[in-house]
């Protein structure tokens, strides 16, 4: 029998890492086994402490922690810089066969156009700045050993959807000149799951990734289909200048490794609906 491959997961106690607790004994994750680690366990690993774990030699890591936006966390660059420095001296210990950063599509401006991984980075918010800082370091780091996965909104664990559904009516910002709200690239979380075990599959058979991928369902969706979908109440309120009508990646590339459904609202709503209670 072959031996399982070490999938040492960081920050394993987000919303990421908690989806794929679900998921880890389904197909996709057969080749793997698993090291959970984040700063509470359950393989305790405070990228921000001065210990290190055991962890063997030749694993896939798959770097999900990170400082978010908040009150307590004025500075994203510095301290998601630190947790990617962890990485690395951490490799210098027992060295990765490969590493899989979860980047982020705020890397990108948005456009009127579907953004290709080749579109040159230019965040708009601190959380993105930060993100591109931490590729920019991972990259001269790990080269050919790095793969960078930009995640377009994750359903349930975005502001749309992760909300509380009975904190009243949502309010969306209407875009001038036509009948619905902002455009978005989404992916549903189930998907995503997949998505990531038939990636991170790819590299336990040795094949070569490209160095950066946009991760999303095609097609963008209006922010206000999902909410119908929800059954969330919403309308519209002024119009406002300020309004990103769009923010769409092309994933024609991810497509042609791991083809996923276009997004549609109601399938993306029943990903949701049969996880609840278990996430997010």
């Amino acid at each position: 029998m072959k031996p399982k491959i070490p999938l040492i997961v960081t920050g394993a106690g987000g919303r990421i890492g908690r989806l794929l607790h679900i998921f880890a004994r389904a197909s996709e994750f057969a080749a793997f086994s698993m090291i959970w680690t984040s700063r509470d366990g359950p393989q305790v690993w405070d990228l921000t402490g001065a210990g290190v774990p055991g962890l063997p030699r030749g694993g896939i890591l798959l770097h999900l922690a990170a400082v978010l936006p908040g009150p307590h966390h004025d500075d994203l660059i510095a301290g998601n810089l630190r947790l990617a420095e962890a990485i690395i001296a951490q490799d210098r210990l027992s060295p990765f066969s490969h590493v899989v950063f979860m980047s982020t599509v705020a890397v990108y401006a948005p456009g009127t156009q579907a953004i290709a991984e080749t579109e040159v980075p230019a965040p708009q918010s601190d959380y993105g700045r930060a993100k591109l800082h931490c590729e920019t370091r991972l990259c001269a780091a790990f080269g050919g050993r790095l793969t960078i996965l930009r995640l377009a909104n994750l359903a349930g664990a975005d502001a749309l959807l992760g909300g509380n559904p009975g904190s009243g009516e949502v309010v969306l910002d209407p875009i001038p000149g036509t009948s619905s709200g902002p455009l978005r690239s989404y992916i549903g979380p189930k998907t995503l799951a997949r998505a990531l075990g038939v990636l991170l599959g790819q590299i336990a058979l040795g094949k070569t990734l490209p160095g950066i991928l946009n991760v999303s369902q095609p097609k963008a969706v209006a922010m206000d289909h999902l909410l119908t979908a929800a059954g969330r109440a919403w309308r519209f309120g002024p119009s406002r200048t300020a309004t990103v009508a769009k923010v769409a990646v092309d994933v024609s590339v991810l497509m042609n490794i791991c083809p996923l459904p276009d997004l549609d609202p109601a399938a993306v709503i029943d990903e949701l609906d049969d996880l609840r209670g278990r996430w997010p």
